[in-house]
Order: structure tokens, then C-alpha cells, then sequence
């Protein structure tokens, strides 16, 4: 717990409020980062898939535009 109340005291020290608002982006982007991983609960197969669908969609004629999915989809609904 020393680390934390080291870094709480750094934290309580800063009086310019734009060096706090990068402090705060910094710890914010490092926790939804861990919390957002969705890669490490993957299997090496379903990474697999998901590279092969990038790689795909790089290729335009692979890739089916928002009005003729919605087309497609009425027909289901």
C-alpha cells in the first residue's frame, strides 16, 4: 500500500490542473485498457479468424455495403 499513498501524495501536490488531466488519461487509458482485453480471453483459433477477417476486409470486393445488408437482413425480420 506504500505505493499507492506515494502516488496519492504526488497526485495531491499537482496544482496545475492540465498535468491532472494527463495523469488521470494515463492511469484511465491503463485501466480500460486491462479491463477491455477481450484478445486474452480468445482462443488461438478465434484470433485466427479475426485476423483473417481483417486481412479480408482490407480486399473492397470482399467487403458489402450498409444499404444492401439492411436488405438482406429485412428479409429475416
Amino acid at each position: 500500500m506504500v505505493t499507492k499513498e506515494q502516488i496519492f501524495e504526488l497526485v495531491d501536490d499537482i496544482q496545475d490542473e492540465s498535468v491532472l488531466e494527463q495523469v488521470y488519461d494515463m492511469l484511465n487509458y491503463i485501466k480500460v485498457s486491462k479491463e477491455n482485453n477481450i484478445w486474452s480471453t480468445l482462443t488461438e483459433e478465434q484470433i485466427q479468424l479475426v485476423n483473417k477477417s481483417y486481412e479480408q476486409s482490407k480486399k473492397t470486393s470482399m467487403l458489402v455495403g450498409h444499404k444492401e445488408v439492411k436488405e438482406r437482413l429485412s428479409k429475416w425480420l
